[in-house]
């Protein structure tokens, strides 16, 4: 028997099941001649919560219709709240919300979003009506994939 699996970037192959508790063993296999080629993995459940590292960029993926999860904090009441979406293959959308309002805000539970085709930038200032509320503390982004996405 064979786990479902579709086409990867670069050639490569996805398989996914249904997470579960436990020891996962994950093998990258890649041909290319007798060199073989470097690869960075990067796992997350769904549903979980990354934590975001300021003036990091960070690398995702979602499939259509589902969403990735990420959160910064705030400490400082004066700072503008700028987050940049970057595109790289499909359509991904920004929700960001407080955390005291959502903690997984969704493009129709979120504070602020934006919907637009490709990269997606959003400014929060201090003087925003639905920041005055939660100045400081942490944030949380929610990303929807229209269709299958990878964004940064």
């Amino acid at each position: 028997d064979h786990l479902p699996s579709s086409h990867g970037w670069y050639s490569g192959q996805i398989v996914t099941t249904v997470p579960a508790a436990g020891k996962f063993h994950i093998v990258v296999v890649r041909n290319h001649g007798s060199n073989p080629l470097p690869f960075v993995l990067q796992v997350t459940l769904p549903e979980s919560i990354e934590t975001m590292e300021l003036k990091k960029p960070i690398f995702g993926a979602v499939a259509t219709g589902q969403m990735a999860f990420y959160r910064f904090k705030v400490d400082n009441p004066n700072t503008d709240i700028e987050i940049y979406l970057t595109k790289l293959d499909g359509d991904p959308n920004l929700a960001v919300s407080h955390e005291e309002v959502s903690k997984r805000p969704t493009p129709l539970s979120a504070q602020w979003t934006v919907n637009g085709e490709g990269d997606d930038e959003l400014v929060i200032v201090p003087s925003d009506r639905k920041r005055l509320s939660h100045p400081t503390g942490w944030f949380h982004i929610g990303v929807h994939g229209k269709g299958n996405t990878a964004f940064s």
